[in-house]
């Protein structure tokens, strides 16, 4: 994605990408002061992939970096994005197992972050995307993913339809939301290999997304606003989908 350059100012996040793409790193600033067991690690990794640590004050970083910095400035290159290609290789190798979320039009790079970093904590093997109307990973994406944009690839794709089918070619079920269903979500088998799918923050799914799903269900909800923002729901249906595969796991539907 050019030559955009991302800071990290977490030591979660830093660690992150020092353990999975240390080839990203440009720079890397330390505040100088007593060493604990999270500056001692990240310099183990540093030195380990040959990165140089330049020890800054605390008003330094700050001048650099602004306030929000725990101790630690990482300024790097963009994540990686994958393709369709990558993305039916790696169907076809993890198989039965497969876990995926495809976010149909999420324009809000804090709600992309905040999707990568649900699918990261519930086992998602990779997030789908639009190459058109839909955010890219960016650097606030990053930051608010804290981590989890090194861990999740990341696939942007042509075709969300065209997508849906070859995904279910593959063997994978497709479960999206409707609000025009009695179905609950929490009467889905996520049990085999899987993919979720939701809509954009204005519009939600396409109808035209919506007929390619294999299951339909919404979220129950007793208040009187019937919609949530999209990373809530993408939260709550892949980790009641981890808590059935954790729960009762399967090989195969």
């Amino acid at each position: 994605m050019g030559s955009e350059m991302c800071i990290r100012d977490r030591f979660h996040s830093a660690r992150n990408i020092l353990r999975k793409s240390p080839e990203r790193v440009k720079e890397l600033h330390l505040k100088l002061g007593r060493a604990t067991d999270r500056s001692l690690e990240i310099e183990a990794l540093a030195e380990k992939h040959g990165i140089v640590v330049e020890r800054c004050s605390r008003q330094q970083l700050e001048n650099q970096f602004g306030k929000s910095h725990q101790g630690i400035a990482i300024r790097c290159s963009d994540a990686k994005i994958f393709d369709e290609r990558f993305l039916i290789s790696l169907v076809k190798k993890i198989g039965a197992e497969g876990f995926f979320l495809m976010l149909d039009g999420v324009t809000d790079p804090r709600n992309l972050g905040a999707c990568l970093r649900a699918a990261e904590g519930a086992g998602v093997d990779a997030v789908i995307v639009p190459r058109n109307k839909s955010v890219g990973m960016t650097p606030s994406v990053e930051k608010v993913a804290s981590g989890a944009a090194e861990l999740v690839p990341l696939v942007m794709v042509s075709n969300i339809s065209r997508t849906i089918l070859r995904m279910q070619e593959l063997g994978i079920w497709v479960f999206g939301t409707s609000l025009d269903t009695q179905k609950s979500i929490y009467e889905f088998d996520f049990r085999g290999p899987s993919m979720v799918v939701l809509g954009s923050e204005e519009t939600g799914m396409k109808k035209s997304t919506q007929d390619k799903c294999d299951y339909l269900g919404k979220i129950p909800m007793v208040g009187q606003l019937n919609s949530l923002n999209v990373s809530v729901a993408a939260g709550i249906l892949l980790f009641e989908a981890l808590r059935q595969r954790v729960e009762n796991p399967v090989t195969c539907r």
